[in-house]
């Protein structure tokens, strides 16, 4: 029988899945942030346009990993699994890019719900990092899951660099930006893709399928942006070359 934390682990995966087809359809506004988000203006006047303008610094996205890296590093220090260590150094790595790396306009911003649901996806990642069975994959799945996860976290952190040296809102060039919009999203999917392969575990497969939607959603907005203004030069796809 499914224990009550569990039940609800899967419960607030599908409830927040299901809100992103909901608010594609119904308030788009709450899917755009950053670059995507700067110069739309809100129309309506009511209580729920109010709502839309809730909005925080985009520079906040280092306290995802502020307290990813401090909660990945207790497991890490209770557990002392591979897991736990590939978890704490993503969450290590991602931190030093929001601070060293990544550049954040004064005028960049997230929708609170953004930063919210961050922060409840970090608590995810990591109460499945602490309740996963000492058992894992077999040493080949293992082996191949560390090196995908070595492939993408590279990769990741070269197109964040390339992101940072470019003028601001150029359209990028370098590697798969060649071919699609958002490499690095492309790249967040196969970190977590690795992760639930050396995990086994059906709960970091709900954490990577949040990826997947999460990051395809964004990844089309930041097309949709491109198109409007490099339509000549825009990707073809979205995130994954040849399928969005």
């Amino acid at each position: 029988m499914i224990s009550f934390p569990d039940l609800l682990f899967y419960s607030t995966f599908l409830a927040g899945i299901g809100s992103i087809v909901v608010a594609k359809s119904h308030a788009p506004l709450l899917l755009k942030y950053g670059k995507t988000l700067q110069g739309v203006k809100i129309q309506r006047s009511d209580i729920f346009g109010r709502l839309q303008q809730l909005t925080v610094p985009k520079k906040w996205f280092r306290h995802f990993y502020v307290y990813s890296t401090f909660v990945s590093g207790f497991n890490l220090l209770h557990l002392r699994t591979f897991l736990a260590f590939l978890v704490f150094v993503h969450s290590t790595r991602r931190l030093y890019e929001t601070f060293y790396i990544n550049k954040f306009g004064p005028a960049s911003r997230i929708h609170i719900s953004h930063y919210l649901v961050g922060i409840w996806f970090y608590s995810a990642v990591n109460f499945t990092t602490f309740t996963n069975e000492k058992h894992a994959s077999s040493l080949p799945l293992r082996l191949l899951a560390i090196f995908i996860f070595a492939l993408a976290s590279w990769d990741q952190y070269k197109n964040h660099s390339h992101l940072s040296e470019l003028r601001k809102y150029n359209l990028p060039t370098y590697g798969l930006f060649k071919i699609v919009a958002s490499p690095h999203y492309l790249d967040e999917i196969f970190i977590y893709f690795a992760l639930t392969l050396y995990a086994t575990s059906c709960k970091m497969l709900f954490c990577m399928l949040w990826v997947v939607v999460n990051l395809s959603i964004s990844a089309l907005e930041t097309k949709t942006w491109y198109l409007q203004k490099f339509p000549q030069t825009t990707p073809r796809f979205a995130i994954i070359p040849y399928v969005i």
